[in-house]
């Protein structure tokens, strides 16, 4: 709530009541020319005029190729009060089940109202969305069953098998908080899939996820500017996690299966992230990356503290360095052996977790 405050102050918002139906929902509205969200507390609240009028006045937009139109008016809106209809609208047989998510969505402690959109098959929920949706006024949650050009970091490529939680969704935040998100994202996955299975997985930096050696999860985040504001700015997050299908790597339900653990499904784990998410945003806009939250990431980095090898850039030179922490704006903090500490960026570095070492990209 603090940060739905501080974000009022920076946007001078003005605050008003409606009465649609039975619910009584508070809003703020963005006194601009071009409003980014409107942001609700009551979380049962039917919001859907923005969406359908925005995906309808998008399906008459001429569109850069014939797939991405085909996406588009694939797409189908989600809403509590008219999901059994979309229901028996949808392909007989789909891998997210629309009424299940929206059901957990209400029950949850999410706090945040999003407008649901999902199809079947997309290119790729991050592309779409950062694309076509980056004016869409209301908090997004864009998700589907199968992806043919799934995104990772610095455009790697997702394998999107049918059996995968891929999803994009909104979020606003403080453009200092920006590379520092990549870690807020993927505290959130570790803590909601430790919450919900009893199975705490491997971190790598700077946002993956592991089992053993092998790729269980990962996300990307995209910004989007703010019209006539440096403050704040749009993101766009992207998560795929192996939930259910084998290959090419391993999933989550099997590894549960082989361990004699109860089954999860996908809009649990989609539910339990976001959850995680709002409560780890709201205490780094309030106390800081640095209180609390850098410890819990650490957490599950099993390499945090050990000695590693830093390629400098252009370099072939390997310097020897300990992992030490993560300053208040994302950089990974390394000290050398002479105890100077050593700032690289997750944008501009990756990491080797098999051999201990720092590459530039």
């Amino acid at each position: 709530m603090e940060r739905l405050k501080n974000f009022i102050s920076d946007h001078k918002v003005e605050v008003g009541l409606a009465i649609f139906g039975s619910s009584l929902a508070i809003f703020w509205f963005l006194q601009r020319k071009h409003p980014i969200s409107s942001i609700l507390v009551v979380p049962n609240y039917p919001r859907l005029e923005y969406s359908k009028d925005f995906l309808q006045n998008l399906k008459r937009t001429p569109l850069g190729s014939e797939e991405e139109s085909r996406i588009i008016n694939s797409i189908k809106v989600c809403e509590k009060y008219n999901v059994n209809k979309l229901t028996s609208q949808l392909p007989e047989k789909t891998y997210i089940n629309v009424q299940y998510l929206m059901d957990l969505l209400e029950k949850s402690k999410v706090g945040i109202v999003y407008d649901v959109l999902y199809s079947k098959s997309t290119f790729s929920t991050q592309t779409i969305s950062y694309k076509h949706f980056e004016d869409f006024n209301n908090p997004l949650i864009y998700i589907a069953d199968t992806q043919t050009h799934g995104r990772g970091r610095k455009d790697n490529r997702w394998e999107s098998q049918q059996g995968s939680l891929l999803v994009t969704f909104t979020s606003i935040i403080k453009v200092e908080g920006l590379v520092v998100m990549q870690y807020l994202v993927s505290l959130a996955i570790h803590e909601a899939i430790l919450e919900i299975t009893g199975e705490k997985f491997i971190l790598k930096w700077p946002n993956d996820t592991y089992y053993a050696n092998e790729k269980i999860a990962g996300s990307l985040i995209q910004a989007s500017d703010l019209i006539d504001n440096s403050v704040y700015k749009k993101i766009f997050v992207g998560i795929g996690v192996n939930v259910d299908n084998n290959e090419p790597t391993t999933c989550i339900n099997q590894i549960l299966k082989n361990r004699g653990k109860a089954h999860i499904t996908a809009e649990q784990l989609l539910v339990k992230i976001l959850e995680k998410f709002q409560e780890n945003l709201e205490i780094l806009e309030t106390s800081g990356w640095e209180n609390g939250l850098d410890k819990r990431y650490f957490n599950y980095w099993e390499d945090f503290g050990i000695e590693a090898e830093l390629v400098k850039e252009a370099e072939e030179v390997r310097e020897k360095v300990k992992i030490n922490g993560i300053d208040t704006i994302g950089n990974l903090v390394l000290i050398d052996s002479t105890e100077k500490a050593i700032k690289i960026n997750p944008n501009f570095y990756s990491y080797d977790p098999i051999h201990k070492v720092f590459y530039p990209k």
